[in-house]
């Protein structure tokens, strides 16, 4: 008796794996087109007159994308099987945009860490993505899906840092074609970062026209309990507290006890208020 031949796998849906794969680019570029300019930005802010702490308050900076991030990627994962994955995508493309494209106008360092700050609060991506992708495929093709999905992000990380190196200070590298007094030598990083809101409105747009709703019909918010999620809590509490130990810095605020109070008390006020958002648990309303 011949042994049974494996199903063939069924065909990718192109056009919502297309969305997907444009997506999990652009989710890749975000934190890493930045890199390559991140201690000339920092230098740029006038932060410190010591050139050795430059790579401190780039890793701050750096940093900042990630913690808001893991502050919120559990409360967009709940939150996408409350509403569904594509209105949460939405918000992510959206976020990635307008963040993307505001962090290369910033021109103080407290400004260009809430913007990656939220960037990172309103990164949707990485806890919807894979589970749209599994809703999407079958059995048959969902290790195609997913290997596609790890090729694009893959691709977006390699890309990232050599766009934000080529491109950065623009007026400086390429001056006949663009001139020092132009948008761009005025503001020298902002070239990389329209980039990558462009790419991100590619997303958004290819998203909304081509990623169908794969996790049923929408939900609805019913009821609101409050609850302790300790691991939010903790979270909240280090990085409040990583801020309240940073040196002074001059563009920050007025200084207070050798400590920079307005910048803290804006991190911490935003972290309560992340804290509570986090730990509302929404029930789903049944039609």
């Amino acid at each position: 008796m011949a042994p049974s031949q494996p199903p063939k796998p069924n065909p990718l849906p192109r056009g919502p794996v297309m969305a997907i794969c444009i997506m999990y680019f652009t989710n890749a570029l975000a934190p890493t087109i930045l890199f390559p300019f991140l201690p000339l930005m920092v230098a740029s802010f006038a932060v410190t007159d010591d050139p050795t702490k430059l790579g401190y308050y780039a890793g701050y900076l750096g940093s900042s994308y990630f913690v808001g991030s893991l502050l919120t990627s559990s409360f967009w994962g709940i939150l996408s099987d409350q509403w569904g994955r594509k209105p949460v995508l939405l918000i992510g493309l959206a976020t990635n945009m307008v963040c993307g494209g505001a962090f290369g106008l910033c021109t103080s360092f407290h400004w260009a860490m809430l913007v990656r700050f939220l960037h990172g609060l309103f990164s949707t991506v990485a806890a919807t993505g894979r589970s749209t992708v599994a809703e999407l495929c079958d059995s048959t093709n969902q290790a195609q899906g997913f290997a596609l999905l790890g090729t694009n992000f893959g691709l977006g990380l390699l890309i990232g840092p050599a766009l934000g190196g080529f491109l950065c200070e623009p007026a400086v590298k390429y001056p006949w074609l663009f001139p020092p007094r132009s948008l761009f030598g005025r503001f020298p990083f902002l070239l990389p970062c329209l980039l990558l809101a462009l790419l991100s409105l590619l997303g958004l747009l290819a998203t909304a026209a081509l990623l169908p709703e794969t996790k049923g019909g929408r939900a609805l918010w019913s009821t609101s309990t409050m609850t302790f999620n300790p691991i939010a809590i903790v979270g909240a509490s280090m990085m409040a507290a990583t801020v309240a130990v940073m040196p002074p810095l001059p563009c920050c605020g007025r200084p207070r006890g050798g400590r920079t109070l307005w910048w803290t008390e804006i991190v911490i006020c935003m972290v309560i208020s992340i804290v509570i958002s986090r730990n509302v648990v929404v029930t789903r309303a049944e039609r």
